[in-house]
């Protein structure tokens, strides 16, 4: 019976081993190139019309999707070049700045006397019929009088058409390419459909400027490209493999994100307030790790998400690369009003290090034209009396932008193996992102922090952290070592000679303990602790003296 259990077992492996994994794949792709400068327009470069659409560029149903615009809502319009022969100014850049196509040309779409903004909307058609795990991304621009704000909906039939919950976009600069939508998950119901109509559709009515569209009616363009339908092959096997998320193994961690676009501040996402600190999210010592921000340097400020779904002046952030931060630029932030004003701003982080040596500190700032531009850090012992970390200095010179300024910045060998460090990022002057000066602007601007990290390298070995004669003889250590039975040895002196030895042999588990040794008072006599592998080998681990 064992055998044959076996050989069944044996053949399972097999058929899991030989099953095809169903990879992503690419169903319809939009990655339109201008082949000659002299192109005007996709019509020019695709031999097409606006009504028949754009094909698709690539994918499995590449030959049956087609991309189409409309700028009045009512009739599709072509796609032109940005950039051709004989036009200039209307070059476009990629997210991290770099000239998009070969001239920063891009297919744009405008509003003319003929064509005026109402409603305007991109649409694409695919069939899916044999994919699954339905996912969409697209990238939008626009110039300043072109549409600012746009939501993701799909149909099946072409006319009712419904939003992808949670999936708007708001274009933030000028003639720059933004990744609007990066692999949004579509409605189970997208799978497997003979027709899907995705639709990029303008709302709000505003400008990238911030005008209304309809100060400019017959000007401005929209652009897009680089769309993409993937899935699944249905009835393929097992999905690709992810790897898993690589959890913070260093001290603390503050990684923050918003899990819905409605939370206005991070008091709502994670339940807490600012004088009581931001929890870590993650690290050996995220239990007692706390974040807290202030404005005017005395009171503790809220940090607030940049951007919210009920902001009509968003603030939206982007990362080094010129990816959109967070869930639509959403960053935490701290900002002044009325009644705090900017004084002497920073971000603290109080962290335990007990059982790290080489202590290192990482973090992202950012902030708005008016928010404060250079920082320090600094770190202290008590909370009260601060140290400027030697050369730990940063400026922020983007607009809106979290920036690395500080990337494993080591700290110095006292601040190792610490119940309580205090890491402060204080302004340096009274500078702002935009060269002026902080107090000109005392109820304005924003300061923006994420992704700060405390790093270190555990100790090795067993290390006593704490010996209170208060109440008999306890003794507080941190084990990092091997060892599971020890001997704990405290002798008692009085004018340097030896009174009385108690032993306590145990069994210790790793990480920081506390164990009492003798409940007898010490009575005022000084007292040396030794901690010892055993009584057989008398060989030390550690030891501490306390004076009386």
């Amino acid at each position: 019976m064992k055998k044959i259990v076996l050989v069944l077992f044996m053949i399972s492996l097999m058929l899991t081993a030989f099953t095809a994994a169903a990879y992503a794949e690419d169903v319809a792709l939009f990655d339109f190139v201008q082949n000659a400068t002299y192109e005007a327009d996709l019509n020019d470069t695709y031999a097409t019309t606006a009504d028949a659409g754009y094909a698709a560029t690539g994918g499995a149903r590449a030959s049956e999707a087609y991309l189409r615009v409309s700028v009045n809502g009512t009739d599709w319009r072509k796609l032109e070049w940005s950039a051709y022969d004989g036009l200039t100014g209307d070059e476009y850049q990629n997210p991290d700045m770099t000239q998009a196509g070969a001239n920063g040309e891009v297919p744009i779409f405008d509003a003319s006397s003929n064509h005026v903004w109402n409603n305007p909307y991109i649409e694409i058609f695919a069939v899916t019929t044999g994919y699954e795990n339905i996912t969409f991304s697209a990238m939008l621009g626009g110039s300043n009088k072109g549409p600012r704000d746009y939501v993701l909906s799909y149909s099946l039939d072409g006319v009712t058409y419904t939003q992808v919950s949670a999936n708007s976009y708001r274009i933030s600069e000028n003639k720059v390419m933004e990744r609007a939508f990066r692999s949004v998950a579509l409605p189970a119901e997208a799978a497997n459909a003979s027709a899907l109509y995705i639709r990029i559709q303008s709302v709000s009515g505003y400008a990238i400027s911030g005008e209304l569209l309809s100060t400019y009616p017959s000007s401005g363009h929209g652009a897009v490209n680089h769309a993409a339908l993937c899935g699944t092959a249905i009835g393929a096997g097992a999905t690709e493999p992810t790897e898993p998320a690589e959890e913070w193994s260093g001290v603390a961690a503050f990684e923050f994100e918003r899990t819905l676009s409605t939370e206005e501040s991070l008091n709502d996402t994670y339940n807490t307030t600012a004088d009581e600190g931001y929890a870590a999210t993650g690290g050996e010592n995220a239990s007692s790790a706390r974040l807290f921000a202030s404005v005017d340097g005395e009171t503790y400020r809220k940090l607030e998400w940049s951007y919210t779904d009920a902001m009509t002046d968003p603030n939206q952030y982007k990362d080094e690369n010129g990816d959109l931060v967070g869930i639509n630029g959403g960053a935490p932030a701290m900002d002044p009003s009325q009644t705090v004003a900017w004084g002497t701003p920073f971000f603290m982080v109080k962290v335990s290090t007990l059982g790290y040596e080489d202590i290192t500190f990482s973090a992202l700032l950012g902030g708005s034209k008016k928010g404060p531009a250079n920082y320090k850090l600094q770190y202290s012992l008590d909370g009260v009396n601060f140290t400027d970390v030697a050369g730990a200095l940063y400026s922020i010179t983007t607009n809106k932008r979290l920036q690395s300024a500080f990337s494993n910045t080591p700290l110095p060998d006292e601040v190792a193996n610490q119940e309580n460090v205090y890491i402060r990022m204080i302004i340096s002057d009274n500078i702002t992102i935009a060269g002026a000066v902080l107090s000109s602007y005392p109820n304005s601007g924003q300061a923006a922090i994420n992704n700060v990290y405390i790093g270190g390298s555990k100790i090795s070995g067993l290390i006593i952290e704490e010996v209170d004669v208060t109440n008999g003889i306890s003794v507080t250590f941190s084990n990092n070592s091997e060892e599971s039975n020890v001997s704990i040895i405290a002798a008692l002196y009085e004018n340097d000679a030896l009174t009385d030895v108690t032993v306590l042999p145990i069994e210790i588990t790793s990480g920081r303990q506390t164990h009492l040794v003798s409940s007898d008072s010490t009575d005022g006599k000084s007292v040396k602790i030794l901690i010892w592998k055993s009584m057989d080998t008398m060989m030390p681990i550690a030891q501490s003296f306390t004076d009386k």
